[in-house]
């Protein structure tokens, strides 16, 4: 459960948000699905791109390190 405040009385709210969704308040299916947003082959992809685009544009501007 998401909440705006890390305030007691916001916390209590969203907890019995969450309560009074039944014993089944998220569907599994849709945890997974959302989990594998966050796997390590995204992570290592991502990363990968990011590092290639950047060291493209450090080429491109013909920064010399030497």
């Amino acid at each position: 459960m998401f909440f705006n405040e890390q305030t007691p009385d916001v916390i209590v709210e969203a907890i019995n948000k969450f309560e009074s969704m039944g014993s089944q308040p998220f569907a599994p299916a849709d945890c997974r699905q959302w989990a594998e947003g966050f796997s390590e082959e995204r992570f290592k992809r991502e990363i990968k791109e990011f590092v290639e685009e950047k060291y493209e544009e450090f080429k491109k501007n013909g920064i010399n390190i030497d």
